[in-house]
């Protein structure tokens, strides 16, 4: 049950006043349509009302241009805005070659003079009813690019009018935070259904929060209250859509044996240089709240720790590294890392708490080496009026649980609860120094200085707060029961997107990477071969394979080079010669050349055993010193496998005993031989064959 809600009405207002960062509108999800014939097609969304934008799309690597400008009607909407190309070119004539890219510059001339409401106030699209965690993607250029992330931690229906019932699970919405595809059992990612939120934190905390890495993967972690039974804790990734073939445990939730429960993640890093960076508290006591030292939502201890992921895929199950102790920072909550690497953590303590211990709420520590060394943390007052008495008093810097941060601008925003209208619940301080810049609350919009009550409740109940590319502020409160987008008061504003998307006008089409085919068959030798083929291919790095059986986890097998950008169609092959018998399912994960990825859809493909006995050649022949002996047996059995010398001796026993029914392969290694003519013999129940091979050195 949520907690009661108090409303004080006290205090002022404090604006806003930092350097203007002139980037609050922005588009998001360019996508094209041509068919070879003009016009092209080229639609986007816009966050909130532009008041111009500019559309250039550029020929590659060729001098074209053309530039469109709109200022009125359809191209300067929230929301969807379709645009025509007719072909023409800024300099005459008309494109009749080349591939052309798309960017969008959207425009503000006027721009917020506070913390204004723009999100998509409507039922039930912008209403949970508890959300925990929120996040958007920031990778200009990303099929992904300006869409926002929402967890539902509890489940139920909230107060606002028009509101649905919000199962558990990870939410999707585009830029001005309405559901994805308008509708909300498609915003419900299908990726839900691979993990079991409801047998996890069962009271509350599954999924708790989100984060996105730098190769548009989406994560997300549980934490469990101290009234669940069983204390889970783990953390499952997915693409930007969640879709269900490419969601995958990462952190066993069960066995904790090397990790804890996860009150925030965040990922660096592509590749082999991919590092998780976690919060994970180690006391009994678990929750997301400790408003006391009784609280039921509580918890006692955390550290910060890190985990070298790479690029392998699946359950990882190394131990991990702490990075900040909870000697050294008792109650670590949320933690977020700049482009030079330097981690900033907010510590969650109610006031008694924090000046018993001296518990600061928000510092900057140096994690190139360990110890970890603190650069500055700021102190115990340095915060607006809380509502607490002890609080206000002596440690207004206290109850954090949320932390975004726009690099950008040089500022962190700090989410705080216990504080709700007309107190302010987000706070602002400068990175390189922690100096507290401003505040706001969240449960008001501010327009031309006039403050208005939005509706729900005061923001007491604060849960997590997030920026976007353009420096928009996003929370989530289970008080107003709602997941809000705030534009900051920074006046005129402007922001450019790249489209992944190219017009390719000699083809007449648009060209991603676009695969067009992806098939599985097994050879007579047992072995898997995979075949695809891609339509078009932009940026292209290479493939990556992956497999997994029947229950397991994908697990990479191989690599295939990609074609860099080519509009022509590309066929690829791989053989997976390390099977045997059972159901596998594949996947191809699309890399490019600036590490981010695409996961193709999942194909299965059934391995039965041999029909025959079969004793292949060995490979290669001659050889020095070793070489490969295939078999197969189509049947359990005794299996002997030999290999002898000209005058029949016995010199090398390479099976001998019980074999499953498959196909198998074995080294022979002849380096204590002399060169010669050998002979290798297969015995199998009444199965008897051999083959001659020469060992030339």
């Amino acid at each position: 049950m949520k907690k009661f809600i108090f409303f004080l009405f006290l205090g002022t207002l404090i604006l806003f006043c930092g350097t203007n960062i002139k980037a609050n509108v922005f588009a998001s999800n360019i996508r094209a349509t041509f068919d070879g014939n003009f016009p092209a097609n080229i639609t986007y969304v816009l966050n909130q009302p532009a008041s111009w934008v500019i559309i250039t799309i550029a020929e590659v690597g060729g001098p074209g241009v053309k530039t469109i400008m709109i200022t009125t009607g359809n191209g300067v909407n929230v929301g969807f805005n379709d645009v025509n190309w007719d072909g023409s070119l800024d300099g005459g004539g008309t494109a009749t070659s080349g591939v052309w890219s798309i960017t969008i510059e959207a425009g503000d001339d006027v721009g917020s003079d506070g913390f204004e409401l723009i999100s998509y106030e409507t039922g039930p699209d912008s209403w949970y009813w508890s959300s925990a965690g929120v996040i958007g993607n920031r990778n200009n250029g990303s099929l992904y690019f300006g869409m926002a992330y929402v967890t539902e931690r509890y489940g139920g229906t909230s107060g606002n009018p028009g509101a649905k019932n919000t199962i558990k699970g990870l939410y999707l919405h585009d830029s001005f935070g309405r559901y994805l595809g308008g509708q909300q059992n498609i915003a419900y990612a299908e990726g839900n259904s691979v993990i079991p939120w409801g047998d996890y934190a069962t009271d509350r905390g599954s999924p708790w929060g989100v984060t996105i890495g730098p190769d548009d993967r989406v994560y997300c972690f549980v934490l469990p209250s101290n009234r669940d039974d069983v204390k889970h804790g783990g953390l499952a990734v997915g693409d930007g859509l969640w879709s269900i073939s490419s969601v995958e445990t990462i952190l066993d939730f069960n066995d904790q044996s090397n990790h804890n429960s996860i009150s925030d993640a965040l990922v660096i890093g592509l590749g082999a240089d991919r590092w998780l960076y976690t919060v994970e508290q180690t006391s009994v006591r678990t929750g997301s709240d400790n408003d006391s030292a009784t609280d039921s939502d509580g918890f006692d201890t955390s550290h910060v720790k890190r985990y070298a992921l790479g690029d392998a895929g699946g359950l990882f199950t190394g131990p991990g590294e702490v990075v900040i102790p909870s000697s050294v920072m008792k109650n670590s909550f949320r933690i977020e890392m700049d482009s030079e690497g330097f981690l900033y953590v907010v510590q969650q303590s109610y006031a008694a708490l924090a000046i018993m211990d001296n518990l600061y709420g928000l510092s900057k520590w140096d994690v190139s080496s360990l110890p970890a060394t603190e650069v500055w943390h700021i102190g115990l007052n340095d915060a607006p009026e809380h509502s607490d008495s002890l609080a206000n008093a002596d440690a207004r810097a206290t109850n954090f649980n949320g932390l975004g941060m726009n690099e950008a601008a040089g500022y962190l925003y700090v989410g705080r609860r216990n504080t709700p209208r007309p107190l302010h619940n987000v706070i602002i301080y400068r990175m390189s120094d922690g100096a507290w810049m401003g505040d706001f609350a969240s449960a008001e919009s501010v327009v031309g200085g006039v403050i208005t009550n939005l509706i729900g409740g005061g923001g007491r109940n604060f849960h997590d707060v997030n920026v976007d590319a353009a420096g928009n502020v996003m929370v989530v409160n289970s008080s107003f029961e709602a997941f809000r987008i705030f534009s900051p008061p920074d006046g005129p504003n402007s922001f450019t997107t790249s489209s992944p998307y190219f017009i390719d006008v000699d083809n007449g089409t648009v060209i991603p990477v676009e695969l067009s085919s992806f098939t599985a068959s097994v050879n007579a030798e047992g072995n898997v071969l995979l075949n695809w083929t891609t339509a078009t291919e932009i940026n292209n790095q290479m493939f990556e394979i992956e497999r997994r059986s029947k229950e397991g986890q994908f697990i990479t097998i191989g690599y295939v080079e990609g074609y860099g950008t080519t509009t022509e169609p590309q066929e690829y092959s791989y053989v997976d010669n390390t099977v045997g018998t059972g159901i596998y399912h594949y996947r191809l994960k699309q890399i490019d050349f600036l590490g981010t990825y695409e996961y193709s859809d999942e194909i299965e493909v059934e391995v039965n055993g041999p029909l025959t006995f079969v004793l292949e050649q060995n490979y290669p022949n001659p050889f020095n010193p070793s070489t490969l002996i295939k078999y197969s047996v189509p049947e359990n059995g005794f299996v002997k496998l030999s290999v002898y010398n000209l005058v029949g001796e016995e010199v090398n026993l390479l099976v001998s005993g019980q074999v499953d029914a498959g196909f198998y392969e074995i080294e022979f290694n002849a380096t204590a031989l002399p060169s010669g003519i050998y002979f290798y013999k297969l015995q199998a129940g009444n199965f008897i064959e051999t083959k001659k091979m020469v060992l030339m050195k």
